[in-house]
């Protein structure tokens, strides 16, 4: 299963629909979803900010909710690349 978290209303919103990352994940990267983590995808430009903490790489979220996801060592390079394509572009 697969929860889509998403805001509605300055509300956070939750959907459920039974399918893997791994298959949603070309259409989601098209929309400009990006993998962070075997277990997460994120919305790039709702991120606010990327530490870099002891156990690793967290993002923050640009949402009502003050919410932070871990950057798995697999998917750093390409997170770390995103975020300076978007500080140039």
């Amino acid at each position: 299963y697969v929860f889509i978290h998403y805001i509605d209303h300055d509300k956070i919103s939750k959907y459920m629909i039974r399918n893997s990352l791994k298959n949603l994940e070309p259409r989601l990267t098209k929309m400009g979803l990006i993998r962070c983590h075997r277990s997460y995808m994120v919305n790039f430009e709702k991120v606010k900010l990327i530490k870099k903490e002891n156990d690793g790489l967290n993002i923050e979220l640009d949402i009502p909710e003050n919410i932070s996801l871990p950057v798995s060592k697999t998917y750093i390079d390409q997170i770390i690349r995103k975020f300076s394509d978007n500080q140039t572009n």
